[in-house]
């Protein structure tokens, strides 16, 4: 609409043409496009890398509990291993202790009996 005021409006200079004038107000014209194209593409260019952002974030942040899970199973599993280790060795051990106990007592009762009967 701008264009077409300026265009149908006719500037003379000194020597009657006014060429010269439109075309300075064409190029104006051109210039204030071109200028507000720019700042499209620069809010564009901005929403973009706010975008990518806000993604990288998400990402980091999934990344961040998968490996806070990852390593809390492997505690759980570490130590699900080491009770298992101990209650198995604790009960070794109380077996083992039995079976001496009970071959101890065994072996009193024999020779109680051996020397009794001499």
């Amino acid at each position: 609409m701008r264009l077409q005021t300026f265009s149908t409006t006719r500037f003379t200079l000194g020597n009657g043409s006014s060429r010269v004038v439109v075309l300075i107000v064409v190029v104006v014209i051109v210039e204030i496009v071109v200028v507000v194209e720019l700042e499209v593409v620069v809010v564009v260019v901005v929403v973009v890398v706010v975008v990518v952002e806000v993604v990288v974030v998400v990402v980091v942040v999934v990344v961040v509990v998968v490996v806070v899970v990852v390593v809390v199973e492997v505690v759980v599993v570490v130590v699900v291993v080491v009770v298992v280790v101990v209650v198995v060795s604790s009960s070794s051990s109380s077996s083992s202790s039995s079976s001496r106990s009970s071959s101890s007592s065994s072996s009193r009762s024999s020779r109680s009996s051996s020397s009794r009967s001499k």
